[in-house]
C-alpha cells in the first residue's frame, strides 16, 4: 500500500504509474468513462475534482492508496468519505437520466443544451456526472425534456405515490 498525504502526492504517483502501464491519458480517460481533463487534473494534483472519479482512476490503474493527512485538521472520517462518494453516484446517476431521456427523446446535445439555455459542454459535463447543476438549471433541463423535476433527480417513487415535484 502506498501512502500520499494530499493531491500533489497522489497526482505524482497516478503519472508514474499510468506510465509504467504505458497508457495516454486519453485510454484511461475512456476505460474510467471520465473525460482526459480529469486525468490531466488529478495528475496535476488539483484538489478540487470529484472524489468518486478520482477513486475510478486509482482504482483503474491497480494502485493501493492510504491517504495520511499532514495535518489532522483535514482529515476525514469514513463517513465523511462515504458521503462525498455517494455525492459522486448521484451526480453520476442523474447525468445517465439526462441522456437517456435527451436520447429517448432523439434530441442532440445541442438541441437540448439550447432549449434549456446552456452551453453544450455544460450538458455535456452534467451527462458525465462531473457537475452539480443547480436547481435552475434542473428546473430548465426537466421543462426542455418534458419531465418532472422529480423524475429527473430520480424521485420517481414520489410521482408513483401520488408525491411529486
Amino acid at each position: 500500500m502506498t501512502r500520499v498525504s494530499d493531491a500533489a502526492d497522489l497526482g505524482r504517483l497516478v503519472r508514474l504509474r499510468r506510465r509504467e502501464l504505458r497508457e495516454t491519458q486519453q485510454n484511461l480517460a475512456d476505460v474510467c468513462r471520465v473525460g482526459r481533463g480529469s486525468v490531466a487534473k488529478l495528475e496535476r494534483g488539483e484538489a478540487n475534482m470529484q472524489l468518486g472519479i478520482a477513486l475510478r482512476l486509482v482504482e483503474a490503474l491497480g494502485l493501493n492508496v492510504e491517504v495520511v493527512p499532514r495535518s489532522a485538521s483535514i482529515a476525514m472520517t469514513a463517513a465523511q468519505v462515504a458521503k462525498m462518494v455517494e455525492h459522486d453516484r448521484l451526480l453520476s446517476a442523474l447525468g445517465q437520466r439526462v441522456r437517456r431521456l435527451r436520447e429517448q427523446r432523439n434530441m442532440s446535445e445541442g438541441e437540448l443544451a439550447g432549449t434549456a439555455g446552456l452551453r453544450v459542454r455544460r450538458l455535456d459535463s452534467i451527462e458525465a456526472g462531473r457537475f452539480d447543476p443547480p436547481f435552475d438549471v434542473l428546473l430548465a433541463l426537466a421543462d426542455a425534456l418534458g419531465v418532472k423535476a422529480a423524475e429527473l433527480v430520480g424521485h420517481t417513487d414520489d410521482i408513483a405515490n401520488g408525491g411529486g415535484a
